[in-house]
């Protein structure tokens, strides 16, 4: 299997669960509070899957998808989805509805076999502002979960992470608003990544002392 990642805004996008359980609606939460449209099919439904509904967060389709009618339902609301999530109980009904939304090239999760689907949801976090995503690609969700938590860890521990994200976002910022051609804001990036002085600020974990040289570099070479 080859992955991608990416991060995405899943705001607008219509998704179809398919699994009423824990982690369909775990999934199902996922996806609506990130501005989602969701919709959760499943013959039963859990207390976490009501309940977004109770919240406006999702709709819930009673339905089998093993059955004539079913099949035809399930179709129609595979090909109204930009993202399906597989996560019955069911091996026959994760089955029956990876071969449609396959068919149909959608965007499909896969919690019950990662192998068939094309999207991975990975274990994520945020320390300082670095967004981490971890996964195994299906070999064990455990592992990815305590690989975060270091992951995680690590970073907050280390400040000099913390004055390099500051410093740079705020010279980004900057730069945009007085630097129109992104060639020459590229330029000056990789002026400031070479320069010693910066380094040394941020191994220090001074963002400020970090920024400021930052900036002289850009003087510098703006300068005739």
């Amino acid at each position: 299997m080859a992955f991608i990642p990416l991060f995405v805004n899943p705001k607008g996008l219509n998704v179809v669960v398919f699994g009423g359980g824990g982690i369909g609606a775990k999934r199902a939460r996922m996806f609506a509070e990130a501005g989602a449209r969701v919709c959760i099919v499943a013959l039963e439904f859990s207390r976490e899957a009501e309940d977004l509904s109770r919240r406006g967060l999702a709709t819930l389709v009673r339905l089998d998808v093993l059955s004539s009618r079913g099949r035809e339902e399930a179709l129609r609301l595979i090909e109204g989805a930009d993202i399906i999530v597989i996560a019955t109980s069911s091996p026959q009904a994760n089955d029956a509805v990876y071969k449609m939304a396959l068919e149909r090239k959608k965007l499909i999760n896969n919690a019950a076999d990662a192998s068939k689907g094309n999207i991975i949801v990975p274990f994520t976090g945020e320390a300082v502002g670095f967004h981490v995503a971890v996964t195994t690609l299906g070999k064990s969700s455990i592992a990815a979960k305590h690989a975060l938590r270091k992951l995680l860890e690590t970073i907050r521990a280390d400040k000099s992470l913390q004055a390099l994200l500051d410093s740079l976002s705020r010279i980004k910022q900057e730069l945009k608003l007085t630097v129109k051609d992104p060639r020459e804001r590229m330029t000056l990036y990789r002026a400031i990544e070479a320069d010693k002085g910066f380094w040394e600020a941020v191994d220090k974990g001074d963002g400020g002392e970090a920024y400021r040289r930052a900036k002289k570099i850009i003087e510098q070479r703006k300068s005739p």
